[in-house]
């Protein structure tokens, strides 16, 4: 189960946090999960996808944050699902935050037998979505 994660200044309605100290505490016993990146700016959203078997039509960059979504292709599975922008953050758990472009087209070309997920660190978001997406 994958939980979107919209993240704010604290204080700000989009980020769920309040100043107000007479507001109640957390039940115990919840697991309050947090962000899996120390990187995400406000408005950054947490979506994973389901990629199908075989070429996924997708451009990737190499940048100072990780790996991006350079472009994806008119008629790729993808298309609609990642966005330009988004950030790679894993492939089937393992963290791509680090990698070159390279490292993650190499994961993926491994992997080109076999659905994959995809988890992305991105600016869009669709209303309705709930974070899992199948393509």
């Amino acid at each position: 189960e994958t939980l979107e994660v919209s993240v704010g200044t604290p204080g700000s309605i989009q980020s769920g946090l309040t100043t107000d100290t007479n507001r109640e505490k957390k039940p115990r016993g919840l697991d309050y999960k947090r962000p899996i990146s120390p990187l995400l700016t406000p408005g950054t959203f947490i979506r994973e996808c389901t990629a199908p078997q075989g070429k996924l039509g997708v451009v990737i960059d190499t940048t100072k944050n990780g790996p991006v979504v350079h472009q994806v292709k008119a008629g790729s599975p993808l298309e609609n699902i990642l966005f330009a922008g988004d950030r790679i953050i894993a492939i089937d758990g393992i963290d791509t935050q680090g990698m070159t472009a390279s490292n993650v087209t190499k994961i993926m070309a491994r992997r080109a037998d076999e659905e994959r997920k995809i988890k992305v660190a991105s600016k869009t978001y669709q209303e309705g979505d709930d974070g899992e997406f199948s393509a």
